[in-house]
């Protein structure tokens, strides 16, 4: 782990200025990472299937369900 002798923009605010709102404790933050070229189009958006009638997700739809889906208060 690096350590600086600088301040982030929360800790400055704080410091700079009283009547400031507080600032937020700090929340934790999943990130889902894709890449996008490595992936069809069907597969990163989902595709839907003439012979069967169905919709298959992509990578997208599957991320967005279970991000939807998840209560906890983390950022997403």
């Amino acid at each position: 782990m690096h350590h600086s002798n600088t301040r982030s923009r929360e800790d400055a605010a704080c410091v700079r200025s009283p009547w400031l709102a507080p600032a937020r404790p700090p929340v934790q933050v999943h990130m889902h990472t894709i890449n996008p070229l490595a992936l069809s189009n069907d597969e990163l958006y989902g595709a839907f299937e003439e012979a069967t009638h169905e919709w298959q997700d992509g990578v997208l739809a599957r991320i967005m369900r279970t991000v939807c889906k998840d209560e906890s208060l983390d950022q997403k």
